[in-house]
């Protein structure tokens, strides 16, 4: 997603209604939301029986996409899930815009002390969104401030840890794309793969390849594909070889490039990105130990299916990843004049 004027002009008309609102009475987070046009989420709070959270007194952080941006939320939810999964989904999906805590609050613990400093630091990278999942900040700080880089990936329209708008129940922050969190993740794929009876066939005959693309993981296969390195995932491995892939589910590759075939030079980035996503005996195909790229936090943070073994299937193994080995820039990074402008 891109900010456009548009989003920049709506976000300034906001701000001047609610300076004026602010001059006879205070306004709760739910009421900020008509202030700033974000008709979209707040129709989604009232779908989901969450609208209570945003007029609740309270001190608590909620992260806005634009109406603009939740376009994209109903090709997240495929047509066939019932009523009632799609009702829970989400529901997961608002939760995971919202933090139980005043993110500005916990920025602004400055200290000068190291030691405290670190400590606020390490309070940052546990903040959680409603559905228990850590919401992941990238940070730059000066002497006595901070700017922010990123939420979830995703570069926030005001870059102060204030938001676009401090109310009387906390902090509202609008934002030029949506979160898909690792819960959604999870919910979302459990019932695909209940519904193919995914697992059971994959243990009796199915090939880790008829696997992946029964599941629907096609920016994969295809990247797997063009780098001619499927016959790894449809043939049977050599004796005393288990082969084992860490397959990003499609929602991986929103704010990534993937390397094109154009080239020699892009199809060896090709290729060696997709080695890294393959391993056998605990190496990946570019000879890489997985121990050394993959750590236990990561492994935990970007792995949002179980068991740790993963999926297994006629000729080796698969995990589902919420992220690629690929680098991403926030949504957001290359659309700005100058790297902070001015938030007030």
């Amino acid at each position: 997603m891109v900010t456009t004027d548009a989003t920049l002009d709506q976000l300034a008309r906001g701000k001047e209604k609610l300076e004026e609102r602010n001059k006879v009475c205070l306004t709760s987070l739910y009421e900020a939301l008509d202030i700033f046009e974000l008709h979209r989420f707040k129709q989604l709070l009232i779908d989901t029986g969450l609208s209570e959270i945003l007029q609740q007194p309270g001190s608590i952080t909620v992260f806005v996409p634009t109406d603009e941006a939740l376009q994209q939320l109903d090709s997240l939810i495929s047509s066939e899930v019932s009523a009632e999964k799609r009702q829970e989904l989400l529901q997961i999906f608002v939760r995971s815009h919202i933090a139980t805590c005043s993110v500005t609050k916990i920025f602004d613990r400055w200290s000068g002390s190291d030691s405290l400093d670190a400590m606020r630091d390490r309070r940052i990278k546990s903040i959680y969104d409603m559905n228990g999942d850590i919401i992941e900040f990238d940070w730059n700080s000066g002497r006595c401030f901070f700017l922010l880089n990123s939420v979830n990936g995703v570069r926030p329209l005001n870059y102060g840890t204030s938001g676009s708008a401090g109310l009387s129940n906390g902090n509202l922050t609008i934002m030029p794309d949506i979160f898909i969190g690792k819960t959604f993740l999870e919910h979302k794929y459990s019932e695909i793969i209940y519904r193919q009876s995914l697992i059971r066939a994959a243990r009796k005959n199915m090939t880790t390849w008829e696997s992946l693309t029964t599941l629907g993981l096609s920016t994969f296969c295809d990247a797997v594909q063009a780098a001619g390195l499927d016959p790894v995932l449809k043939e049977p491995p050599e004796a005393g070889q288990r082969v084992s892939v860490c397959a990003p589910v499609d929602e991986a590759f929103r704010r990534v490039r993937i390397p094109g075939t154009n080239s020699a030079k892009e199809l060896s980035k090709l290729q060696r990105f997709i080695k890294s996503q393959i391993n056998i005996n605990g190496r990946d195909l570019n000879g890489n130990l997985i121990g050394d790229l993959l750590t236990p936090e990561r492994y935990v943070a970007d792995m949002f299916y179980y068991p740790e073994s993963g999926f297994s299937t006629s000729n080796g193994s698969f995990s589902l990843m919420r992220k690629s080995f690929l680098h991403e820039k926030p949504v957001g990074w290359q659309l700005n004049p100058t790297p902070y402008p001015n938030d007030n």
